[in-house]
């Protein structure tokens, strides 16, 4: 049987130990490893796969308890070690019908899992990886991937990058990585493949589409040095921009475009590809959104854990471009933010889909075993408070062609611009 009452006692030992650590809804300080938290998220699976009681002291156990800690004294929905250890098993569950722990360092990696699921946005990086990141000794292969239920999109190649050196096609499913199938990996790892240590390779197996047959590719991870901005002519009056990151490159290299516009000329429409995560802060976020808005419009609310406040956008010079997104399902964080400030401020129009919806602002936080955790630290609201729980709704609706032969949502948009 699956032990629930287990659980429930160890929960009760939990909130016992949980009572002196809290400091205004967060901690100051990580806490050292508790033999009841550990029991708590261990002892539900322990009597069911035949798995010994954790030692505290083992390093995949402080793993999971130092990342159990790091959410509960960091996320902005005040949840407890209770509540996220609850909301952990509930995805755990579901885990462990298709990967039966054998053992406790396998019923570990399904309880890191399980926690970075539990946590809106939130990802998780091993000790083992961040130590590679911080000393600039991991690479990657350069490919764009959306999650589509299941499985895995390729959606861009990034300009230099291994993919597209080895010829690496946009508009395909990947059917595995290493030989494992895409659809039976976990989200973390559907996340991290393609980062590792500088020069591992991966065999990824595309899937065959119409009349074109699978495709194979060994591809070795490499550092890049992306550009954050690519912009295209589309052959049209209209300037596309595609961001992989809103950062101070990325506002530069936009602002010296605007600006250098031949006085006297119509403005000539500005494109912006919103389609995909992009990566940035709030403030980076407000200063593209001030090349289009007059300086300090109200643009969003941020919802911390103890307090809120209202963002503006930012900017000494105003630019009076038309300005259309294009955006999809895959929309989310700082792009998603932009999209919706734009268009609520009357300054844009939206093509393509429904944005992903639910924007968090996620800081990275090194959790006491030297793990990197992304958290969501704060809620962003529409200025009238309204959440974005069902994304973001177009302006003008058109479904995205997945094979890639045409694209449709871009070409729309450049012909709405007059291109």
């Amino acid at each position: 049987m699956r032990p629930n009452l287990i659980g429930a006692m160890a929960a009760l030992l939990l909130l016992v130990a949980c009572k002196t650590t809290e400091d205004g809804g967060r901690t100051t300080k990580a806490m050292k490893p508790d033999p009841a938290i550990i029991a708590a998220l261990y002892s539900p699976y322990l009597e069911t796969y035949g798995i010994q009681a954790p030692d505290v002291l083992a390093g995949d156990v402080r793993e999971v308890f130092s990342l159990l800690d790091t959410f509960a004294r960091n996320n902005y929905v005040k949840w407890d070690r209770q509540k996220i250890i609850g909301k952990t098993h509930q995805q755990v569950e579901m885990l462990v019908l298709s990967s039966p722990p054998g053992s406790r360092e396998q019923l570990s990696q399904l309880l890191l899992e399980g926690l970075a699921r539990a946590m809106w946005d939130s990802s998780y990086r091993p000790p083992a990886a961040s130590k590679r990141s911080r000393e600039g000794r991991t690479g990657t292969l350069g490919i764009v991937t959306w999650k589509i239920g299941k499985s895995l999109y390729i959606a861009d190649v990034i300009p230099g990058s291994p993919a597209e050196v080895a010829g690496v096609p946009r508009g395909f499913f990947i059917a595995s990585i290493d030989g494992k199938s895409v659809e039976r990996m976990m989200i973390s790892e559907k996340s991290g493949w393609q980062e590792g240590l500088i020069g591992t390779k991966a065999d990824i197996l595309l899937k065959p589409r119409q009349n074109q047959p699978a495709q194979a590719f060994s591809l070795e991870r490499a550092a890049l040095k992306a550009k954050n901005l690519k912009m295209t002519d589309a052959g049209s009056n209209a300037l596309v921009f595609k961001f992989q990151r809103f950062d101070l490159h990325a506002l530069n290299s936009l602002e010296l475009i605007l600006a250098g516009q031949v006085s006297g000329q119509t403005p000539r429409p500005i494109i912006l590809d919103l389609r995909g995560p992009v990566s940035g802060t709030p403030t980076e976020t407000a200063k593209i959104a001030g090349l289009f808005l007059p300086r300090d419009t109200p643009l969003a609310r941020l919802y911390y854990r103890n307090d809120y406040k209202t963002l503006y956008s930012l900017g000494e010079r105003q630019y009076a471009n038309p300005v259309y997104l294009v955006v999809n399902k895959q929309t989310s964080q700082m792009a998603e933010l932009l999209a919706f400030s734009l268009r609520d401020n009357e300054r844009a129009t939206l093509i393509g889909g429904v944005t992903a919806g639910g924007v968090s602002l996620l800081e990275s936080i090194e959790t006491a075993a030297g793990g990197t955790a992304l958290v969501p630290i704060a809620r962003i609201n529409r200025m009238d408070g309204r959440e974005l729980l069902d994304g973001v709704q177009p302006d003008v609706q058109v479904k995205h062609d997945y094979s890639f032969q045409t694209d449709p949502q871009l070409a729309k948009a450049i012909t709405l611009a007059g291109g």
